[in-house]
C-alpha cells in the first residue's frame, strides 16, 4: 500500500509540474502542445500496431508454406525409395503401394 501511494504521488507531481508548464504558455501554444502530444500518442500506438499486424502476416505466410512443404512431403514420401528395396519390411511395402495408389493404410 505504501508503495502504491508513492506511485500516486510521483503521478501527481508529475501532473502538476505539466499543469504549471501549459498555464504558463499562451492559449495558442497550449492548443499546439496538447494536439502534438495527442498526435504522437496516436501515431506512435498506430505504428506499433501496424508493427505487429506485419509479423503477423509474415509468420502466417510461412505457416503457409510450412503446411504446404508437409503436404508435399506427405504426398511424394511413398515415391521416395531407399536405395535398396530388400531394406523394406513387408508392412512398409504395403504402405508404400497404398500411398501411391492414394490409399491410407490403418
Amino acid at each position: 500500500m505504501k508503495a502504491f501511494t508513492g506511485i500516486q504521488n510521483f503521478f501527481d507531481q508529475k501532473v502538476e509540474a505539466v499543469n504549471q508548464y501549459l498555464q504558463g504558455l499562451s492559449v495558442r501554444e497550449r492548443v499546439m502542445v496538447v494536439f502534438t502530444a495527442i498526435f504522437l500518442t496516436v501515431v506512435i500506438i498506430g505504428s506499433a500496431l501496424w508493427k505487429m499486424h506485419s509479423l503477423a502476416d509474415q509468420q502466417q505466410t510461412r505457416l503457409n508454406e510450412l503446411k504446404d512443404l508437409t503436404v508435399w512431403m506427405q504426398s511424394n514420401a511413398a515415391t521416395m525409395k531407399p536405395a535398396n528395396d530388400l531394406d523394406l519390411t513387408p508392412a512398409d511395402k504395403i504402405q508404400r503401394t497404398a500411398q501411391q495408389q492414394g490409399l491410407a493404410v490403418s
